[in-house]
């Protein structure tokens, strides 16, 4: 027989499912930000997606040296969206949590409308005398059930942070694509070998892009190709070589309509992300 209690739980959990449902496209998830070196303060860079609509976001953060919530950065956003493939425009939040203790956890929540909406734990860069776990892999947005258990296990062994090798977001690395191969199992709410685990809210993703997330420049084949420089946010520091170069691989071509929506979306990240190196703990 069912408890009482258990189906208060299970009520409870649908009614925070519909809330975050109406609240968010893609539920917050961390990420390093331009930040490649270590400093004695560290931080982190929080986004989430939400409809193209006017709303009073913030975030706050909590860590061993707060003795209350404390403001987070004032969230910034950029508006992306390719409605001719069925994306509508929605707007990418973006907060920075600073003053973060190096390898430490720390509590950050978002609000709309000054009520809180969802919160969760994260867990800030270790510093170069600090060991720290990672969990490796790569080609792996497809939306199989081994994904789905590969990130059950990963979040198993409680990784500092995480590495994809590239080639991200199978087939192409578009919008559509993330929403149905990486985001709702890399952040599922359940943790389970059906589900996936809640990773990127907790713990930043960090990637080098392959040929799949970076090379599909066809914006009349792929108009909502090249996701990775909407929703990642990474170091800023690699070569690039200059636009307008013969045979530059980062020269958009097809649909000149689209591409100024897309570069304005993008901004400062597209192609300069593409290349890019950091440090964790004693490496670099």
């Amino acid at each position: 027989m069912v408890s009482m209690r258990n189906l208060l739980l299970s009520f409870a959990f649908v009614l925070a499912a519909r809330a975050q449902g109406a609240n968010f496209i893609e539920l917050p998830y961390l990420q390093l930000g331009d930040q490649p070196h270590l400093s004695a303060s560290e931080s982190l860079v929080l986004l989430w997606h939400a409809p193209d609509l006017d709303a009073s976001w913030s975030a706050e953060l909590r860590t061993s040296k707060d003795a209350e919530w404390r403001a987070a950065s004032k969230p910034s956003f950029q508006t992306a969206g390719v409605p001719d493939v069925g994306i509508a425009p929605h707007r990418i939040y973006r907060v920075t949590l600073t003053e973060l203790v190096p390898g430490e956890d720390f509590r950050y929540r978002v609000l709309k409308s000054g009520a809180p909406v969802f919160t969760a734990t994260g867990k800030a860069r270790k510093g170069a005398g600090q060991p720290y776990r990672l969990v490796l892999f790569g080609d792996c947005a497809q939306n199989t059930p081994e994904q789905r258990q590969i990130a059950y296990q990963a979040s198993l062994a409680k990784p500092d942070f995480l590495f994809i090798t590239g080639d991200i977001v199978y087939t192409f690395g578009r919008i559509s694509e993330y929403r149905t191969n990486y985001f709702p199992i890399y952040n599922s709410n359940v943790a389970s070998m059906e589900n996936g685990a809640p990773l990127l809210r907790s713990i930043p993703f960090l990637a080098a892009p392959g040929n799949h997330d970076t090379a599909l420049l066809n914006y009349s084949r792929y108009p909502d190709a090249l996701a990775y420089f909407l929703y990642w946010d990474q170091p800023l520091n690699g070569p690039v070589a200059p636009v307008g170069m013969p045979n530059t691989a980062h020269t958009l071509i097809g649909n000149a309509d689209a591409q100024p929506a897309f570069l304005q979306a993008a901004r400062p990240r597209y192609p300069r992300m593409a290349n890019f190196s950091f440090d964790y703990g004693n490496t670099h």
